[in-house]
């Protein structure tokens, strides 16, 4: 077997092993974002004349969607902080092919949630310290702030709605 032969397969490999992967820890956070993706467009679509024309076709990216809706005070300074930083974190996944999510990783999705949640989210995962998380209590960990993401995305999206504040 060649040099480039043996580099395929290890290439191959390597991929296949991130996309079969047991841990599912990316998958959540991938998830999470194309959630929270579908609410902003659905909100673009509701609140900005034409806005399926920003949704459609693949040329408004996560981060122009969501650039575009706080310059329009579509979104506050704090749901724009949380969805950056979720943002930031999903590239990391998706860019980076991260293998496995862990507490370090969310430090700037933890800092924009704020400390209650944190806390609330360390309580649910059965843990006082990052440094002491198994695998178990960080996935708890991280369904906790992934769900308070989109749930806060959620109901922006329909206290919106009731407020019908059309641009």
């Amino acid at each position: 077997m060649g040099n480039k032969e043996v580099i395929i397969e290890e290439i191959t490999s390597q991929l296949t092993g991130y996309v079969f992967s047991d841990d599912v820890t990316v998958t959540w956070v991938l998830r999470a974002h194309l959630a929270v993706e579908s609410s902003i467009d659905e909100m673009l679509h509701e609140l900005v004349p034409r806005g399926k024309k920003l949704t459609s076709g693949g040329r408004f990216s996560f981060n122009h969607k969501l650039e575009f809706c706080h310059a329009m005070d579509l979104i506050n300074d704090r749901m724009y902080a949380i969805l950056k930083a979720l943002n930031n974190l999903r590239n990391n996944c998706a860019h980076n092919l991260l293998d496995t999510i862990h507490f370090s990783d969310l430090s700037k999705l933890n800092d924009a949630l704020g400390k209650d949640v944190i806390s609330a989210g360390m309580e649910t995962s059965n843990t006082a310290l990052e440094n002491e998380m198994n695998s178990i209590q960080l996935q708890k960990f991280l369904i906790y702030i992934l769900s308070n993401c989109v749930a806060q995305m959620s109901t922006w999206v329909a206290l919106s709605r009731e407020h019908q504040n059309y641009i």
